[in-house]
């Protein structure tokens, strides 16, 4: 007879649980006795009426129905252990509540697996295959050629596309109807010719890589689902360009807007961290910038020569390089950080402010903490109003001024 055949034979009969364990030395020496005898497995019981199996290895099983307690002083007493009649114990582990405990986390599990995919759901796809040396060799033509599974696609051999692509590695010479559908691009998305006034992509969240535009004629782009861009954002030197329409941007690893003569409204509302640098510039009839979600920025952060009335950095926590505000005609109030969430402002190459005539007032909300000095220089008639409502902390402790600037009695003083 078999351990596992003894197991079974007990729990049918009585329904009685049982404890593989070595418990009572008295036991062990029974079981010993009788196995030396027979050189078989045996079941027998004990004055308590707990049932015992001596195997062939001596592995003992039984009830913990009632056992000797030491009771110290050389008495014993018995102890009647009703929770756990029924059950079937190993070593001590009540067996039925080991698999109770089994299936909560078996459940706890597939609960934890369903919220992953979820969450992996909600992230944009990568594409983590990899291509063999025979197949790197290949040469393919441009509008076929694949990075795994997705196609690079040439809007000028449009009638290579698929009537309907929603994902591919690269897409050049863009845009045309064949991708009006695309939802992601895992390389680049590139603009360079385009005969139609407008690009609206309304369904593309997601470029891995960078998105170009340059020297493109349209008039609009429009990207209302757009969340993220792995590489670099630039739009450079479009002469017709008046509209960048990216409201739910979140992410990019770099912005260079620069020398649109026509562009004046770039919506990136929801834009909150920039992996490089973030440059506007030369764009002078440029009127709304959206920066009020703006959070961080690893590379030199640039506002030059556009037409903005006012700029507000209350989110801003972090900037890399240098903060340079300079030469904007019409703007009259900056605004850095926002005392009431508490948080400062770390700029590491300091700050720059000069050639804006207009500027009346500047609003330092947050604690300031930079490692290069910060450096105002007013061109304007009127008298540049200056704010500290919260620390500020400069090489030296000073700040160094040029034109008719009054300082509060909260700023640092002016260098000498």
């Amino acid at each position: 007879m078999s351990g596992v055949v003894c197991l079974s034979a007990i729990v049918a009969c009585g329904g009685v649980g049982v404890l593989v364990q070595g418990e009572a030395q008295q036991q062990q020496q029974q079981g010993q006795q009788q196995q030396g005898q027979s050189g078989k497995a045996s079941i027998v019981s004990d004055e308590y009426k707990n049932l015992h199996i001596t195997s062939l290895n001596n592995t003992f099983i039984n009830t913990r129905q009632q056992s000797p307690i030491d009771g110290g002083n050389g008495t014993t007493t018995t102890t009647t252990n009703t929770s756990s009649s029924g059950s079937v114990f190993v070593n001590g582990q009540n067996l039925g509540r080991m698999f109770e405990r089994f299936a909560d986390l078996e459940a706890k599990v597939e609960q934890l697996q369903q919220e992953l995919a979820h969450v992996r759901s909600l992230l944009p796809a990568t594409n983590t295959s990899t291509t063999t040396a025979a197949a790197a060799t290949t040469t393919q033509p441009p509008s076929t050629t694949t990075g795994g599974n997705f196609p690079s696609l040439d809007c000028t051999k449009a009638n290579t596309i698929p009537d309907i692509v929603t994902e591919a590695q690269d897409v050049n010479h863009c845009c045309c109807e064949e991708v009006s559908d695309l939802e992601m691009v895992h390389g680049h998305l590139l603009m360079d010719t385009h005969a139609d006034p407008g690009v609206e992509l309304s369904e593309l969240t997601s470029v891995l890589g960078k998105l170009e535009v340059e020297g493109v004629g349209l008039q609009t782009l429009l990207f209302a689902s757009l969340h993220t861009v792995g590489g670099m954002v630039v739009l450079l030197q479009n002469v017709a360009l008046t509209t960048f329409y990216a409201p739910a941007l979140f992410h990019a690893g770099g912005v260079v807007i620069s020398n649109n003569h026509q562009l004046s409204t770039v919506v990136t509302s929801k834009l909150s961290v920039v992996d490089g640098p973030l440059t506007i510039s030369n764009n002078p009839t440029l009127s709304a910038v959206s920066v009020m979600s703006l959070a961080s920025v690893t590379g030199d952060l640039t506002l030059r020569e556009l037409a903005v009335s006012s700029l507000d950095f209350s989110t801003l926590s972090a900037v890399g390089g240098k903060m340079d505000i300079s030469d904007n005609q019409y703007l009259s109030q900056l605004v850095l950080g926002d005392n009431v969430n508490g948080l400062s402002i770390n700029i590491h190459g300091g700050i720059d402010i000069y050639g804006n005539p207009d500027l009346s007032q500047i609003s330092f909300a947050a604690e300031l903490n930079t490692l290069a000095p910060i450096v105002i220089n007013h061109s304007g008639e009127e008298t540049l109003q200056v704010s500290c409502t919260a620390p500020i902390n400069a090489p030296g402790d000073c700040l160094i001024l040029t034109g008719p600037i009054a300082l509060d009695n909260n700023c640092p003083s002016q260098c000498s």
